[in-house]
């Protein structure tokens, strides 16, 4: 809602980076992607979120044998869509990954609070995802002896190409 109330407004919502703690816009071309698949999920259509995915898509690393449409309508049975409009809802996170030749990957991650280790968390950051079920108080604990958040998150590059969707350990955001 506060999304696209900022961007109605004509502005771009800024987030931390959680490398350097400085803020950085994000792109509109995320936004934009967001949006689309924000509706696609509330719809209740799994073809439309599907339809939005880049090549080369992960979602279920250990259901390789399933189609990202097959994952998503089995999912869309246990609340998957409802999850991911939920995640899409919170600030991203700027995640600056090496690749093996050397650059660098820029990869914006819904919920931002993925990259870094709950310990690193505000009080009013595991508040908000508490109040709004990203995750109860049970698995806030067992992230905090993790020493990750473990839940879904979903990653975008730039220009809006929308690659992952998995539960588990996103890679921390070296400090």
């Amino acid at each position: 809602m506060l999304l696209a109330f900022t961007v109605a407004c004509g502005g771009t919502p800024e987030t931390p980076d959680t490398a350097s703690g400085r803020a950085t816009e994000v792109p509109a071309p995320v936004l934009e992607a967001v949006e689309g698949i924000v509706a696609a999920a509330r719809s209740g259509n799994p073809e439309g979120v599907a339809a939005l995915a880049h090549s080369g898509f992960e979602f279920d690393f250990s259901r390789p044998d399933l189609s990202l449409l097959e994952h998503l309508t089995a999912g869309s049975q246990s609340g998957l869509l409802d999850r991911l409009e939920l995640i899409l809802g919170f600030t991203p996170g700027l995640r600056l990954s090496p690749y093996g030749n050397g650059t660098i990957q820029e990869l914006w991650v819904y919920p931002g609070l993925a990259l870094d280790a709950p310990a690193d968390w505000s009080g009013a950051m595991v508040n908000e995802a508490l109040e709004r079920g990203l995750f109860s108080s049970v698995e806030f604990q067992k992230y905090q002896n993790e020493g990750a958040y473990l839940g879904f998150s979903a990653g975008l590059t730039p220009e809006g190409d929308w690659i992952f969707f998995t539960p588990g350990r996103v890679s921390l955001t070296p400090r």
